[in-house]
């Protein structure tokens, strides 16, 4: 234990070996998270586990490297006997293998994080036990089984190798609120049946495909919805815009086809807080690469972050539609056939930081925008610069300068040329004083 005391972050583990000689008295959580240790003490574990009232065992933020006693480099099994344990954090960690059966053998555990490791292998059954399970960053392969989150509230399996179809039941259990299973190799369409307490649903680069189904109309608690690089042909029109707490729609990289459906800006999506109280929410609508086309409906008025329609087949004007999005700071309509003017309405979207307009058919004269907008316009061919009248043939996109980051260059530069100043030429001289510098002439002759 003494030897343990000292390899601990005394910030983090508020534990004073001379007060206190063994840890394992203290009950309700204990945690040793964000140190350096390599390997958990056998004796450790042994006594600690007799902790009647243990609720929190925290090894996040370790390098555990299990080599040896009953540690083989797979997750612990014998962590006591304690019968109140709920949570069981041991994340970023170094773990190998297959999650132990023996891991869910409390009575009263609820959450664990296995997040950021290298364990391998198939998704436990027995995952469904808890209300929360986080395992993102890992190994893991073969499909999700079936009943997983009979009981969970929140499932983050992102970032692993899962394969197969998302199963049927997968996402209708009524207490579920959050799923995110992005950036795995999921194929086939999504399940009809959902929770109505759903908040969060995140399934971004998979292969699902087919069509987004209706049963999303009844997801009134939806906040962020992400299905982006998939490959989802088609949106039935009533659903998503039914959805009135959506704070971020993302579909794109699909292969959506047809127009947009008019249900998208016929209700202005609102927060419910908890409160039962609705506001209006920032709202980013993700809608680029697809093959989108024909009549650009009214959007939501409350978008605020970005609407982004770009690489789509969308032509003609640019729609009066979007002159109501007063509080929109990123518009992209950059790679489709848009043709006509510039409209002068949209030099009065005040919010508006960043326009892309580049790779269309625009002509006509660029009207003046306030100088903190990025107007981006190269592949125009037949603009005309406003200002000095001289056509506008594959202008560069400007690029976009983040002022803090500049004043913070600003800042520094300055810095060091004053350091330069006062210090230069001193190390100068004491380097030619002890000839430690060699002046090489260049071969043009300047040095």
């Amino acid at each position: 234990m003494v030897a343990l005391s000292k390899s601990l972050n005394s910030s983090s583990v508020p534990w004073d070996i001379e007060k206190e000689p063994n840890p394992c008295s203290w009950e309700g959580m204990l945690s040793v998270s964000n140190n350096k240790l390599g390997s958990i003490p056998v004796e450790f574990v042994r006594d600690c586990g007799k902790i009647d009232g243990l609720k929190q065992l925290n090894f996040s933020k370790n390098r555990l490297n299990l080599i040896y006693n009953h540690f083989t480099g797979s997750l612990p099994t014998q962590l006591g006997k304690s019968k109140l344990l709920e949570e069981l954090q041991l994340s970023m960690n170094k773990f190998l293998g297959r999650i132990p059966e023996e891991i869910f053998g409390y009575p009263n555990l609820k959450l664990i994080d296995l997040s950021q490791n290298n364990l391998s292998g198939s998704v436990p059954d027995r995952v469904g036990e808890l209300s929360k399970f986080e395992a993102n960053q890992n190994e893991f392969g073969s499909v999700i089984p079936s009943g997983i989150t009979k009981f969970l509230k929140n499932l983050d399996l992102r970032y692993n190798m899962l394969s197969g179809s998302i199963p049927s039941d997968l996402l209708s259990p009524p207490n579920l609120q959050s799923v995110d299973l992005s950036f795995n190799r999921l194929e086939g369409s999504l399940p009809v049946n959902m929770s109505s307490r759903l908040i969060k649903l995140r399934l971004g680069n998979n292969k699902l495909s087919g069509t987004i189904p209706a049963s999303f109309a009844r997801l009134q608690n939806l906040t962020y919805l992400e299905l982006e690089n998939n490959g989802f042909t088609k949106v039935n029109p009533p659903e998503l815009g039914s959805c009135q707490s959506l704070a971020l729609l993302n579909l794109a990289q699909n292969r959506l086809m047809g127009s947009l459906p008019v249900q998208l800006g016929k209700q202005s999506w609102r927060f419910h807080t908890q409160h039962h109280e609705f506001h209006d929410f920032p709202l980013e609508l993700q809608l680029g690469k697809n093959q989108l086309s024909g009549y650009i409906p009214e959007m939501p008025r409350n978008l605020q972050i970005a609407l982004n329609l770009s690489n789509n087949l969308f032509k003609g004007p640019i729609p009066k539609n979007l002159a109501g999005l007063t509080g929109l700071e990123v518009l992209d309509l950059s790679n489709n056939k848009f043709s006509g003017e510039i409209p002068s309405f949209l030099t009065q979207l005040k919010s508006l930081t960043q326009l892309l307009l580049t790779n269309n058919s625009l002509s006509g004269d660029i009207p003046k925008f306030n100088w903190w907008v990025v107007v981006e316009i190269s592949g125009n061919t037949d603009l005309t610069n406003l200002t000095t009248g001289t056509p506008v043939i594959n202008l560069p996109a400007e690029p976009v300068i983040n002022l803090k980051v500049f004043i913070a260059a600003f800042y520094f530069s300055s810095f060091i040329s004053f350091l330069l100043c006062m210090v230069g030429p001193k190390v100068l001289h004491e380097a030619w004083q002890e000839e430690r510098l060699i002046f090489r002439p260049r071969k043009s002759g300047r040095i």
